[in-house]
């Protein structure tokens, strides 16, 4: 079970600027793709809603990205933590047992058949993807993987957990 990207307005989240990197504009960013080349193939990005020229330049295993007409430091420091989007049109067709993000915003959870709540969030922890699932009361975290997850029915928007 694989999950990818979280849509805003018909497009997708992609990556997100980090840090600033030297002096002419340069920034870290940070890519929500399974791997960092896959950023090269799309055709257009979003910025504070703008279509924006970026460029991007390897160093070893880190990116960093420049936006066309940024070119210091003070400039850059403005698009620290800012999301970079892409059209959803351009998004490849998943496999059988891959999700995006925004399929499993609000499916209904159910264990043995009842409802227990809904999920409010997908987030990867570094060890892999976690549904927050917002209950009655409370909040919990749901690791997205086959031990704990028994199927996913998006048309019916309902995931089921493992009672066990």
């Amino acid at each position: 079970m694989e999950i990818k990207i979280n849509f805003k307005e018909n497009k997708f989240v992609a990556a997100k600027f980090g840090k600033t990197n030297g002096v002419k504009g340069w920034l870290s960013i940070i890519i929500y793709l399974t791997t960092s080349s896959e950023i090269d193939k799309f055709s257009k990005f979003y910025v504070n809603k703008k279509e924006t020229n970026l460029l991007f330049k390897r160093t070893g295993r880190k990116v960093f990205c420049k936006i066309e007409g940024v070119n210091d430091i003070d400039n850059a420091k403005k698009f620290v933590g800012r999301e970079v989007l892409v059209d959803q049109g351009e998004l490849p067709e998943l496999k059988e047992g891959q999700y995006y993000y925004n399929e499993l915003l609000g499916l209904n959870v159910k264990l043995n058949n009842k409802k227990i709540g809904e999920i409010i969030d997908v987030q990867n922890h570094g060890a892999g993807d976690y549904l927050t699932i917002k209950r009655e009361k409370d909040e919990i975290l749901v690791p997205l993987v086959n031990d704990h997850v028994l199927s996913i029915e998006i048309s019916k928007r309902i995931l089921n957990l493992n009672p066990d």
